[in-house]
């Protein structure tokens, strides 16, 4: 069974054969500069996010956290792990997060590019991922409820889009809500 944890660092999923890095010998991006860390067992592999060294649906399971919110362009991010993987996990930094490191100017989180929300897409029934531009931490509206991370895991495929400042609001306004 090949696992491969996409941008694992220097906490990189212990069942994973594989580690795919694109930086390996800058720390500077990663949690507590921390350098980067493999078990004995793991193979490390130097590539973009946006272009895998991998088969399409050659990987069993593929493991990403944490990376998306930095990504030029993470749709295409998206569409290259599905291509690669026929199941995956995906986290990124929760919305409440993303407003508190922006207020607070956390190390590490400066570099962040987008902020990353998880609903049904009620056109496919699937889950989706929806990526809102990150705005300066003056540019926040409102403090986002969720919880602390944005988390998606698949097993056959699920959509990956941009969204509007509006939409973004609308639709963590519409999270709030108390159940009918």
């Amino acid at each position: 069974m090949l696992i491969v944890d996409v941008g694992g660092g220097n906490h990189p999923l212990p069942i994973a054969n594989i580690v795919v890095d694109m930086y390996p010998w800058d720390n500077d991006h990663r949690a507590r500069k921390e350098s980067i860390a493999l078990y004995r067992w793991q193979k490390l592999v130097c590539a973009d996010v946006l272009h895998l060294p991998f088969r399409d649906k050659s990987v069993d399971f593929l493991w990403c956290t944490h990376v998306l919110e930095h990504c030029d362009d993470p749709v295409a991010a998206c569409k290259e792990l599905q291509r690669v993987a026929k199941s995956g996990h995906i986290a990124t930094p929760a919305p409440v997060y993303e407003y508190w490191a922006s207020t607070v100017d956390e190390e590490g989180w400066k570099n962040h590019l987008w902020v990353c929300y998880k609903e049904l897409d009620q056109k496919s029934q699937q889950d989706a991922i929806r990526f809102w531009k990150k705005p300066p931490a003056d540019g926040w509206k409102w403090l986002p409820q969720s919880s602390c991370e944005t988390v998606l895991g698949w097993t056959d495929e699920f959509s990956a889009s941009y969204i509007t400042t509006e939409d973004f609001e609308r639709l963590l306004l519409a999270a709030q809500e108390e159940p009918k």
